[in-house]
């Protein structure tokens, strides 16, 4: 119990934000972290435009198979056909 009192007197007595600031400007830390967290954004957004454009693909594919309805009625559009009796 004496020892998280301690820590807490020595966190409450530490010098203001601008040691912060100072580590994270030392040495261009902060550079770096920017750099990588731009790096990660534009990674998640490269992947949410390609997995954008492969939907958008396979919707077209899929279009296309409607407007080649098969003589049977077989298929995965019987599927939708029921959902949307359904409704």
């Amino acid at each position: 119990m004496n020892s998280i009192s301690n820590l807490l007197t020595a966190l409450m007595q530490a010098g203001p934000a601008t040691e912060d600031r100072r580590f994270l400007f030392a040495d261009e830390k902060i550079n770096t972290v920017i750099v990588v967290l731009m790096v990660v954004l534009v990674g998640i957004g490269a992947y949410l435009i390609l997995t954008g454009r492969k939907v958008r693909k396979m919707e077209k594919e899929l279009a296309e198979m409607g407007s080649q309805s098969t003589p049977s009625g077989s298929g995965i559009h019987d599927v939708e056909a029921i959902e949307v009796k359904k409704r």
